[in-house]
């Protein structure tokens, strides 16, 4: 067949050189018929020459499709420009296929951008142009070297770039071929961007687990090193260190590492240390460690705290360990949990020792917060130190508790917790019961703080409370036992005040001081240990809970009779006796010989007894001071050494004075010098609670301030357990307090002087 269509050509080229265009076309058409593609665009020439344009491009077409380059060239010629555009196909397939003209007309098309969708490519421009150089076309040489040149500027890195964010959402084939020509040129922002998708493909093979194809896995790292990735490299060079994936190389996994680690990358530099620690150099393994860190690795991190801590490569510097290893913390390396604890406990110390409470406390409490039993105990001495602008009572308390929780309490620690429990007011101890155990309390009969409803306060107040002196604002804690829903509500059960007053709705009043622990009998009736009742419950109302809050009540606001015992041998309260002694010191002048009168002003705690020039009495002003100096020295001598309530100026005790005049006196504007008789009427001696007697005035720690002048009488007390010391006229309550000889002999010496 071959033959064939050789004699085929052989007639048609004899028939145009005869001029009879029609034979040749005859010719042709045979051979064309045969397959042949060069008579195809033989066959198109002819036709395009007997002015048969749609025959001749038909022929030319297929042709050119069979790879025949000067037919897809003449194609080109004949319908390249249809409608003011240009269809470059054909241009684009003679080149391709090796013709010279349109090899070079391709590549000032890419040289120019003309008419092209990504415009200008001086790669392609330059593939183009030397197959053109090929055929021997004038001036393809030149612009071969002139694009090259172009090629390797900036500008055309940036054209690039811009090719591969046209298509990266659309064509990511298309995008990553000129992200990679690009990256190939030195594009930094090309390299980091190539880099960061093969990691991402990285990431991808990995997800598929045992079927983790590691020769790709390799290829990725390879390109992402070669873009300067420092991961990449880390991660090509556990490669070549496993032989995953490629050959077993462990020095060019050395290398790697190194380079990795150079450039910052934490891992790496990871890795580094740990290599410098095998060979006994902790100096270059810190360095390292220190490097990593820089780029925030958080093992890297921790390593380097650690050397700060031991000093290890470095100088010891707690506040750098404590500064990496939380950071290391933060960032879910429990490793660092406990050398953590360890340097903050540390740096607690330190700041401690160098009288910096705050930072010491800070410290306290992050190693604390490690479960450190050691640093929770200072955290709580801390905390319970009122002299410390950090004083809390209820986060001490639960310092404490926690401390407790985790190693036995020893016999020191136990001191400590019961002298803070003795020290905190009732307010404190009360919102550290409500802190550990109000969650169990919710939606029972019990009701704490802000959990105390309007309605339920309102029926308290008209059911008892009003009717024993209690302001709204100062309720802490109320006990519902009126088993209503609505309008019983509140009306039987007791509450609790911030000042430690137990209130009942059967009318009773008492302080928490007066007991020393509180429980459920079996009649349901929850008692002290003096017989005082706070209610009683209906059976139907009674539970485990109510003997829970006896027990809660008792352990955390109420002292016992030993842990009284072991504040008060701790100092928590005054010595009384010694207090004494120490006043009868001061008023002897410390050598048993009396003092002048100035020195016994001087010296004595309270009013002094007596005056160069007592200030002459007038009607209506109330007992004159001559008076009651008298009746001071009178009482002095009834009391005695007996002291269980009242002290006498100028013997009454320093601490108990300074107490009752920043508590219940606070605002009263007394001076020291002008009080004559102190009651101390609480449980623990502290004298937070009772009575000021001075020249002009009664000052009540529970009804407030009585102007001698006004007063007719002053009750004492008749009942052990619900007694009263009133006031007249008005029936006003001064101090709930039982019966007492010290007080009834107060009483009835200070009516001598208001009747006269």
């Amino acid at each position: 067949e071959s033959a064939q269509v050789e004699n085929r050509k052989a007639e048609a080229q004899k028939a145009l050189d005869g001029k009879d265009l029609e034979k040749a076309a005859a010719a042709y058409q045979a051979g064309a018929d045969m397959g042949d593609a060069e008579c195809m665009y033989r066959l198109g020439l002819v036709c395009r020459e007997r002015q048969q344009p749609d025959e001749a491009a038909k022929w030319l077409q297929v042709a050119a499709e069979m790879g025949e380059a000067d037919a897809a060239w003449e194609y080109f010629k004949m319908t390249g420009q249809k409608d003011g555009s240009t269809d470059y196909t054909y241009l684009f397939k003679a080149a391709d296929a090796g013709h010279g003209k349109a090899g070079f007309r391709a590549g000032q098309l890419y040289e120019a951008g003309t008419g092209l969708p990504d415009g200008v490519d001086f790669d392609k421009a330059a593939v183009y142009y030397e197959k053109a150089a090929a055929r021997g076309v004038e001036g393809a040489e030149e612009a071969v070297e002139r694009v090259r040149k172009a090629a390797q500027t900036p500008a055309f890195q940036t054209i690039l770039f811009k090719d591969y964010q046209k298509y990266k959402d659309a064509d990511e084939d298309r995008a990553l071929a000129y992200l990679r020509r690009c990256a190939a040129r030195g594009h930094e922002e090309a390299r980091r961007t190539l880099a960061a998708w093969d990691l991402k493909g990285v990431e991808k093979a990995r997800e598929s687990g045992d079927g983790t194809d590691w020769a790709a896995v390799c290829a990725l790292y390879e390109e992402a090193a070669s873009c300067g990735s420092p991961e990449g490299c880390y991660g090509l060079a556990l490669l070549k260190e496993s032989g995953k994936g490629t050959d077993c190389d462990k020095q060019g996994a050395a290398s790697l590492f190194l380079q990795s680690a150079q450039a910052g990358y934490g891992p790496a530099c990871v890795r580094m240390g740990q290599s410098y620690e095998g060979r006994n150099d902790p100096e270059s393994a810190f360095q390292w460690y220190r490097k990593g860190a820089a780029s925030h690795d958080s093992q890297a991190c921790l390593h380097v705290g650690l050397c700060y801590a031991e000093g290890t490569g470095c100088e010891k510097d707690l506040a750098q360990a404590r500064k990496y290893l939380s950071t290391a913390l933060q960032d879910g390396i429990d490793e660092a949990a406990a050398p953590l604890s360890r340097v903050n406990l540390a740096c607690g110390d330190a700041c401690q020792a160098d009288g910096r409470y705050e930072e010491a406390l800070e410290c306290y409490e992050e190693a604390a917060a490690g479960k450190n039993a050691e640093a929770m105990l200072k955290a709580a001495r801390l905390r319970g130190n009122e002299e410390l602008n950090g004083y809390d009572y209820t986060k001490a308390m639960a310092w404490y508790d926690a401390a407790a929780a985790l190693q036995p309490e020893t016999e020191e620690t136990k001191k400590e917790r019961i002298c803070l429990k003795a020290a905190g007011s009732f307010a404190e101890s009360l919102e550290y019961m409500q802190e550990k155990y109000g969650g169990m309390l919710e939606g029972t009969h019990y009701h704490l703080g802000d959990d105390i409803s309007s309605g339920l306060l309102d029926n308290v107040m008209k059911a008892y409370g009003g009717k024993l002196e209690v302001e709204p604002s100062e309720i802490f804690l109320v006990c519902d036992a009126a088993n209503a829903l609505f309008w019983g509500k509140g009306k039987k059960g007791f509450l609790i005040t911030k000042e430690g007053d137990v209130c009942t709705s059967q009318g009773e009043k008492e302080s928490l001081n007066a007991f020393s622990g509180v429980h459920l009998d079996e009649t349901h009736s929850l008692q002290s240990d003096t017989g005082f009742v706070f209610c009683t419950f209906a059976d139907s109302d009674y539970g485990e809970l109510d003997e829970s809050f006896a027990k809660w009540l008792t352990e955390e606001v109420i002292l016992s009779e030993d842990e009284y015992a072991t504040a008060k041998a701790c100092g928590v309260f005054e010595d009384e006796e010694e207090a004494a002694e120490e006043a009868e010191e001061e008023t002897d002048g410390g050598d048993g010989e009396d003092l002048s009168e100035e020195e016994a002003e001087d010296s004595g705690c309270g009013a002094p007894l007596a005056s160069a020039s007592p200030t002459p009495h007038q009607p209506g002003e109330g007992p004159g001071r001559e008076e009651l100096r008298a009746f001071t020295e009178q009482l002095a001598r009834q009391v005695g050494d007996r002291h269980y309530f009242l002290y006498c100026a100028p013997e009454i005790p320093p601490k108990k004075l300074t107490n009752a005049l920043t508590s219940y006196a606070k605002n009263m504007d007394v001076d020291p010098a002008d009080v004559l008789v102190l009651c101390d009427s609480t449980v623990r001696g502290s004298a937070r609670d009772g009575f000021l007697l001075t020249w002009d005035r009664l000052i009540s720690s529970s009804e407030g301030c009585f102007a001698l002048k006004d007063m007719e009488c002053l009750e004492p007390s008749t009942s052990n357990w619900t007694g009263h010391i009133t006031a007249q006229p008005g029936n006003r309550k001064v101090l709930a307090v039982g019966k007492d000889k010290e007080l009834t002999w107060f009483c009835e010496g200070l009516n001598r002087l208001l009747k006269r």
